[in-house]
C-alpha cells in the first residue's frame, strides 16, 4: 500500500472511530443517568438487584447465542454469507431462544433461585430472564452493519435502549411508580423496542427476500456456530471473570455491598469506552486484511498504543477525583466505591489494550487462544474472590479482578508476539 492510500486508509478508520466513540459517550452518559435514577431513588440494595436483573439476560446470551454476533462480522465480512440469509437465521434462532427460556430457564430458576439469588425476588428474576430472546437477537442484527462496516446505522441503532430505558424510568419516577420491579419491566421492554425496530429497518434495508430451505439454513447455521463457539467461549469466561465478583460479593456480603461494589465496577467499564470503539472498527477491517497480516500488525500496534494512553490519562483523572465525583453524582452511601475503583486501574489500563489484541487475534481466526488466556483469568479472579472477599470486602474483590485482568492482557501480548515472528 503507498503512503497516499495509507493515509487515507488510517483517515477513514479515524473517522469512523470517532464516530463510534462519540456514540458510546452519549449512550455511556444515558446510562450513567440510569444508574443515577436506580441508586438515588431505590438505594445501595436496589442498586444492586438491578445490577442482578440487567447481567442476567446477557451472561444468559453468552451461554444460549453461540457466538454469532463476532461469528456474523467474520463471514458475512469475507462475503462467505449475505446479510439476508444469516438475518433470516437469526430469527429462527430467537424463536428457538423464547422456548427454551419458557421450558428450561425459568422451571430451572424457579428450583435454584433460592440457593443461586435469594435476596432476589422471583418475579425480578422472571423479568430479566424475559429479556433473553430480544438482547440475543439485538446482537445479531447489531453484527450485521459491523460486519458491512456501516457505523452511521450501528451507531444509531445502539442508542435506542438506552434512550427508551431511561425515557421508561423518568415516567414512573414522575407518577411515583418507581420500584425494582418496574424498573425490571422497563429494562425488558426497551429490549423489545429496540428489536421491533432492527427488524423493521432490516427488512426494508434488505427489501423482499425468497426464504431459505431447511437444508441451507442448518448449513449456515453450523457454520456460525463453528467459528462462534470459539470465539463465544472466550467472551463467556471473560464475563464470567468480569462478574465473579459481583455474584459472589451478593453471596458473601448481601446485596448493599453488591450496589456499591456495582457503582465501581461499571464506571471502570465505561473506562474502555475508547477501546471498545476502536476495537468494533478494527475488527470487520482486520477480517478483510487477514492476508495482509504486514498492514494488520501496524493497525494493532498503533491503535493498542493510542487506547492504552488514554486509559492511563483517564485513570489518572479518576484516581483524582473520583471520591467527590462518586459521592456527587451517587450519593454518600455509594463513597466506599472509590477504595475499589482505585484497586481496578491496573486492570483498566491493560483491558483497553487487551480488547484490540482480542480481536485481533479472532479475526486471524484463532479465537480460541482468546479462551485459553481469559480462563486463566477466571480460574485466578475465582479463587481471588473466594480468598479476598470474606476478609477485605470489596476492596478484596477489586483485587482479584484487577490482577486477573493483567495477567490475560500479559498472555494475549505474547501470543500477538509470537505471530507475528511467523
Amino acid at each position: 500500500m503507498d503512503e497516499l492510500s495509507m493515509k487515507q486508509n488510517y483517515g477513514a478508520l479515524n473517522k469512523n472511530i470517532g464516530l463510534s466513540l462519540s456514540r458510546r459517550v452519549v449512550a455511556t452518559v444515558l446510562q450513567l443517568l440510569v444508574v443515577v435514577i436506580i441508586a438515588r431513588s431505590l438505594g445501595p440494595e436496589g442498586n444492586g438487584k438491578f445490577a442482578i436483573v440487567i447481567i442476567l439476560p446477557n451472561l444468559l446470551n453468552l451461554l444460549v447465542g453461540m457466538g454469532f454476533g463476532p461469528a456474523i462480522v467474520y463471514y458475512v465480512g469475507k462475503g462467505v454469507y449475505s446479510s439476508g440469509e444469516v438475518f433470516q437465521v437469526g430469527l429462527r434462532m430467537a424463536g428457538v431462544t423464547l422456548a427454551g427460556s419458557l421450558l428450561v430457564l425459568l422451571p430451572v430458576l424457579y428450583l435454584a433461585h433460592s440457593i443461586l439469588l435469594p435476596s432476589i425476588e422471583f418475579p425480578i428474576l422472571v423479568l430479566s430472564i424475559a429479556a433473553l430472546p430480544a438482547v440475543q437477537l439485538n446482537d445479531q442484527f447489531s453484527s450485521l452493519f459491523l460486519a458491512e462496516e456501516d457505523f452511521n446505522s450501528y451507531n444509531l441503532t445502539q442508542l435506542i435502549q438506552p434512550i427508551v430505558l431511561l425515557l421508561n424510568l423518568l415516567c414512573l419516577l414522575l407518577f411515583d411508580r418507581l420500584d425494582i420491579l418496574n424498573s425490571a419491566v422497563a429494562f425488558t421492554a426497551s429490549h423489545y423496542a429496540l428489536s421491533i425496530l432492527l427488524m423493521v429497518f432490516i427488512r426494508y434495508r434488505l427489501g423482499k427476500k425468497s426464504g431459505m430451505d431447511l437444508l441451507r439454513t442448518r448449513e449456515i447455521f453450523f457454520h456460525l456456530a463453528e467459528y462462534g463457539y470459539r470465539a463465544q467461549a472466550a467472551n463467556i469466561i471473560g464475563i464470567l471473570s468480569r462478574r465473579t465478583d459481583i455474584f459472589l460479593i451478593n453471596f458473601f456480603i448481601g446485596t448493599s455491598s453488591t450496589g456499591v461494589y456495582a457503582v465501581a465496577s461499571q464506571i471502570s467499564e465505561r473506562m474502555g469506552i475508547p477501546s471498545a470503539a476502536i476495537s468494533n472498527v478494527l475488527f470487520p477491517r482486520l477480517v478483510r486484511l487477514s492476508n495482509s497480516p504486514q498492514e494488520g500488525s501496524s493497525l494493532i500496534l498503533r491503535y493498542s498504543l493510542v487506547a492504552c494512553g488514554i486509559s492511563i490519562v483517564g485513570s489518572c483523572i479518576l484516581a483524582v477525583f473520583g471520591k467527590p465525583l462518586i459521592s456527587l453524582v451517587f450519593g454518600s452511601a455509594f463513597t466506599p466505591a472509590y477504595t475499589a475503583l482505585v484497586i481496578l486501574i491496573p486492570g483498566i489500563i491493560t483491558t483497553s489494550a487487551g480488547k484490540i489484541l482480542a480481536n485481533s487475534i479472532a479475526a486471524m481466526g484463532r479465537p480460541g487462544f482468546n479462551s485459553v488466556s481469559a480462563a486463566v483469568a477466571l480460574f485466578i479472579n475465582l479463587v481471588g474472590n473466594l480468598i479476598l472477599i470474606p476478609s477485605y470486602g470489596i476492596a478484596g474483590a477489586a483485587a482479584a479482578t484487577s490482577f486477573s485482568q493483567v495477567v490475560k492482557f500479559a498472555i494475549r501480548f505474547r501470543y500477538i508476539l509470537l505471530l507475528s515472528r511467523e
